[in-house]
């Protein structure tokens, strides 16, 4: 008999309203389904809404199978996203949809719900399931089958794919061998599915050995398809389920065998847990000539995922690859080049592993490649044995992006993932929590494959069901400490790392998958872990088997002789010692201190002022740098000679980057007349030290450094010299690398030092919340705030009690329109750091903005008495007032900042903006004063530029100035279209479509359409014009405040062509249902 759900919504626990609810709707149902379900559901609390929801949409169900009209489970989560974050809501859902197409004689067709979570588990499904199996005759039949039928190998066929065989399936899509026929019958693997998933999305984001990687993705009629390299065909499941399953002992050689038993199956046997099996072909395959229900392969029928087969491989098997069984048919390759000894013979290397030296060697890859994914702000969520797959060189790899996220990522989406290995915050979010993505979630998951691998057992009991008790009771157990059985051969090392993987709070585990691949990588090499506290026995045992040779009997003669040296050599060698240690600890101090002053520097990389610089000459004081002490043999001749290499590279990265800041500084001291010899002494000492930390001979970053000295001191010719010498030079090492990308942050070329950045991302060699920091601000500056927000995260995972990089986060929420999320970082900022003025400077504008101006007056008020120029504050607290409506404070505001003659940069940018209209002069003699103090500044040549053109209109002056910001910003979308505009106004009409095209280039703001409205319009040619009609009703389309669309000059050529009166009928009746109004520009660091 079927059994019903176990997983039951309680309509009795429902009130007399929902009774009342239920009824009107169900009086007042239609097919079309205009009844308004959303004015119903509003009648009734929070906490009864989704038990309503979930009744109506049964009844829903229940009346449109009677009725006969088609729907999908999917427009219930589109039009109610929250139902993704309630597993055991929508099962019970789908088992109303089962019991119902039932009753009223419809098809039952398993795969209507079989992408639901944990469906698997549900009885009545399994028994639909079994059904399905027995009428389809497979043992393994995929409840997401793709049918191949003649249209899909047609056009599989046109771009070039034949197809072999099927391999294999996952949860979403089946998979096959295939040959590509233009790239020399190379074998792939080819992923077809009839939807479209985000793995391609996140993959092609990847390059890493480690992680299976996409050759292309394509669209054949209704099939999306994926084309991966095809490197072997054993998993880390089938490692499990063959070679591990009846083996005490889990070693190379049970790896080994297990990979190589799938590559040449013993003559005439079938492989019964193969999950990408490949049947061997020796029929002639004509994929024209199958029909849709006839299996691929001539008569051995098709073989499914675990499937049996028989058959045996031949080597001379003719193929006819071209479909149509004539003469001119190719031969197929013999093999995949993955399975030629040639490639295989790596593998044979694992042979010796021991348990403990496998589990090493396998996640050690495995975290790395995590990591990369990670540092892509990409999650995997489901990491499980199934998807890793064993290649035939032994290298482990990723598979199978199927869930990824973005992390962080708020949006609804389903508990993805599989039970055994999920989190327990993952598990909660099947009770209904909002699941967020975090790396914590994958880690996890690691750990628990990890501890299986090393085990052959799960670490904690797994879920039965998706049923929330056992969900439930699946928590509770994951709360407890690993636990470890008398016979795991598991040593200290991995114990501690698995454990600190499976710590049941995230803020526990180990806080980035980078962390735990450095304590893998430390432990494989026998060194102390980083991020677990060992005790000593394990420390001391892996000091031992470091240096064996202390612990043979020799040694033991030569440590009793040495009892016998005379006391005075003895205390030489405990000086020395002491030196030693001492000398280590200076040094490990000043990378400490380096590496967060650094960091500090770069959250801000075009700062020109002096307390920068001499924060960071502090560390080199510190380590002997400016004494000539720094860099000695004496000093530095008992270091490790990979401990010296480490110490001269965090020099020289120190000594450069601090240079930059200090030339940068002199550059604004230029402008005031030339620089004498005495206020280069700190740039040249510098130098000096930079080039002691890079001998032998300069580095590339060192002889810039040169050229930058060389032209504040006015000496041209040698500029000219030493930059010709840095530019033949290349970067030697993953420092100079790193020096370059921030020399390159200091021209303000962002996308270039972006390149660099994100390419040191995996070497492991440049401090990490240094190069996040960096990475961070380079796509900050790019105003890629999402990466940015993310790069940031992994800053503050390193340093979170940093006030800065919480400012920095909170902006880029700031800039995506997460006003929350972006007070929750300001007020982060200011708990650690309650002098932030920036911070405090935010959080106000942001209540401003929200219509709150008393809060923002606090905040102004409390930023004042920290900030080093109170004049833009000033100006913002003096709207704030004005707000409130208290004027007199607001006028004395104004009035301060009016007569002040000592403002920053900053401070006269903000004054000549509040009088840009009032008094335009007096604007620009501001602006112009505050080049003087930043003369690289884009925000003051934009503002320069913006006043000459729309208040003084002096056009050619404000081109002048836009081609100075172009210069520095190439990628500059605003800038490029004003100039556009510019040059359309003073006849300059060819330069100005070229900027336009330039600037149009997808994706486009609202605001750069608007200005290639105007750009057009100013044509002379009318056929410009009605091209600047069509961009005026994309600008407005997507929301642009054309305030001055009725009166802008610019337009007037429009104003005759018919469409502009609909144009600005809509504009005028968006603005009235809307009522937006401009936001305050965030305060940029």
């Amino acid at each position: 008999m079927l059994q019903t759900s176990r997983i039951m919504i309680d309509v009795d626990s429902l009130d007399d309203d929902a009774e009342t609810t239920i009824d009107q709707f169900e009086s007042n149902w239609t097919a079309d389904g205009d009844f308004a379900v959303q004015t119903l559901l509003d009648r009734h609390r929070d906490e009864d809404r989704l038990a309503v929801l979930t009744e109506l949409i049964r009844i829903d169900i229940d009346l449109r199978n009677e009725n006969r009209v088609p729907f999908s489970l999917d427009s219930y989560t589109g039009l109610y996203p929250e139902l993704l974050h309630h597993p055991h809501r929508m099962l019970a859902i789908a088992f109303e949809d089962f019991r119902s197409r039932r009753r009223c004689g419809l098809e039952i067709d398993v795969s209507r719900w079989g992408e639901l979570p944990g469906i698997e588990h549900e009885p009545w499904f399994r028994d639909s399931f079994a059904r399905h199996v027995d009428s389809v005759g497979s043992s393994n039949a995929n409840l997401h089958a793709v049918r191949l039928d003649q249209e899909v190998e047609a056009g599989l066929l046109e771009i070039g794919f034949h197809i072999v065989k099927q391999i294999g399936e996952g949860a979403f899509s089946q998979v096959f061998l295939a040959t590509q026929g233009h790239l020399a019958d190379r074998y792939v693997v080819l992923k077809i599915y009839q939807k479209s998933l985000s793995e391609p999305e996140s993959m092609a984001l990847m390059q890493h050995t480690n992680i299976v990687p996409i050759y292309s993705c394509h669209q054949v009629g209704a099939m999306s398809v994926i084309c991966m390299p095809y490197a072997g065909r054993t998993t880390l499941e089938d490692v499990f389920r063959s070679a591990f399953s009846n083996s005490v002992v889990r070693n190379g050689e049970n790896l080994v065998s297990a990979v190589r038993d799938r590559v040449s199956p013993a003559k005439g046997q079938a492989t019964e847990s193969d999950s990408l099996l490949v049947q061997a072909v020796s029929e002639s395959v004509s994929p024209a000539n199958h029909s849709s229900d006839q299996p691929l392969g001539g008569g051995s029928g098709s073989v499914a995922w675990g499937q049996s087969h028989q058959g045996r491989y031949d080597d001379g098997a003719s193929l006819d690859w071209a479909g149509s069984g004539n003469a001119s048919a190719r031969t197929a390759p013999s093999s995949p080049a993955s399975e030629e000894q040639s490639v295989m013979s790596p593998l044979d290397q694992l042979r010796s592993f021991t348990s403990n030296e496998l589990t090493t060697y396998l996640f050690e890859r495995l975290t790395s490649a995590l990591s990369h994914a990670h540092a892509r702000g990409i999650l995997h969520g489901d990491i499980k044995p199934a998807n890793v797959l064993i290649r035939n060189d032994g290298e482990p790899a990723l598979l199978d992006f199927n869930l990824s996220h973005r992390v962080n990522d708020e949006r609804p989406r389903h508990a993805g993932g599989t039970l055994p290995y999920m989190a327990p915050e993952d598990l909660r979010s099947m009770l209904g929590h909002s699941p967020i993505a975090e790396v914590s979630s994958d880690i996890y998951a690691m750990g628990m494959m990890m501890y299986q691998f090393a085990t052959n057992r799960f670490a904690f009991p797994p879920p039965r069901t998706a049923e929330p008790k056992d969900i439930e009771q699946a928590i509770a157990g994951r709360n407890a400490e690993v636990q470890w059985a008398a016979g795991d051969q598991v040593d200290g090392g991995l114990r501690l790392i698995i454990e600190k993987a499976l710590a049941f709070d995230p803020i526990d585990r180990y806080q980035s998958s980078e962390q735990m691949h450095r304590d893998l990588l430390s432990h494989s090499h026998g060194l102390p872990l980083v991020h677990c506290r060992e005790p000593i026995r394990i420390r001391a045992r892996k000091w031992l088997v470091r240096y064996p040779a202390l612990t043979s009997g020799a040694a033991v003669g030569l440590m009793f002789l040495a009892l016998l040296v005379p006391l005075a050599g003895t205390a030489v060698v405990y000086r020395q010692r002491a030196d030693h240690a001492a000398i280590t600890k200076q040094i490990a101090r000043f990378q400490a201190e380096s590496n967060d002053s650094l960091a500090k520097m770069m959250a801000d990389p075009t700062q020109r002022n002096d307390e920068t610089v001499v924060s960071g000459l502090d560390p080199l004081i510190e380590v002997g740098a400016f004494s000539g002490n720094a860099v000695t043999d004496r000093r530095l001749g008992s270091l490790a000679a990979d401990a010296k290499a480490t110490f001269l590279d965090g020099l020289l990265r120190h000594a450069v980057m601090v240079g930059f800041f200090e030339s940068d500084r002199l550059a604004v001291q230029l402008n005031d007349g030339p620089l004498d010899s005495e206020a280069l002494i700190r740039l040249d000492q510098l130098i000096r030290i930079a080039e002691q930390a890079s001998t032998p001979g300069n580095s590339r970053a060192t002889l810039y450094l040169k050229a930058q000295r060389s032209r504040l001191a006015g000496d041209q010719k040698a500029s000219d010299r030493f930059r010709s010498q840095a530019r033949k030079i290349s970067p030697k090492s993953d420092t100079e690398r790193f020096l370059e990308a921030v020399r390159l942050m200091k021209k303000e070329n962002w996308e270039e030092a972006n390149d660099i950045f994100t390419a040191l991302a995996d070497h492991g060699t440049i401090p990490p919340e240094l190069r996040w920091t960096s990475l961070a601000r380079a796509q900050f500056s790019q105003r890629d705030y999402s990466a940015a927000a993310i790069s940031f995260t992994q800053s503050l995972e390193r340093a979170p009690e940093s006030s800065r990089l919480w400012l920095l986060r909170g902006l880029c929420y700031l800039q995506l329109s997460q006003g929350e999320r972006a007070v929750e970082d300001f007020t982060a900022a200011i708990k650690f750091n309650p002098s932030n003025w920036k911070a405090l400077t935010n959080r106000g504008l942001v209540s401003m903005n929200r219509g709150n101006p008393a809060s923002a007056v606090e905040d102004f008020t409390e930023a004042a008495k920290h900030a080093p120029d109170r004049g833009h504050i000033l100006l913002l607290r003096s709207r704030a007032y004005r707000k409130l409506g208290n004027t007199a404070a607001a006028d004395d505001d104004l009035a301060e900042v009016m007569k002040s003659d000592k403002l920053s940069a900053r401070s006269l940018l903000s004054r000549a903006q509040a009088q840009m209209e009032s008094d335009p002069e007096a604007a620009l003699q501001d602006l112009l004063q505050a080049a003087q103090f930043d003369p690289n500044s884009a925000t003051v040549l934009a503002s320069t530029a913006s006043l000459l053109a729309l208040e003084l209109h002096r056009d050619e002056e404000a081109i002048e100035y836009l081609d100075r910001l172009i210069l520095m910003q190439p990628e500059n979308e605003r800038a490029r279209i004003d100039r556009a505009v510019l040059l359309s106004r003073v006849g300059r009409y060819d330069e100005a479509i070229t900027d336009m095209n330039l600037a149009i280039e997808s994706p486009n703001a609202a605001r750069t359409l608007y200005q290639a409205a105007c750009v057009c319009a100013l044509q002379p040619q009318k056929t410009w014009h009605i091209r600047g009609l069509t961009y005026l009703a994309q600008a407005i389309q997507q929301g642009y405040q054309a305030d001055h669309l009725a009166t802008d000059s610019d337009l007037d050529s429009l104003r005759a062509l018919p469409g502009l009166q609909s144009i600005s009928r809509t504009y005028w009746l968006a603005n009235r249902l809307n009522n937006v109004s401009p936001n305050s520009q965030p305060l940029l660091p």
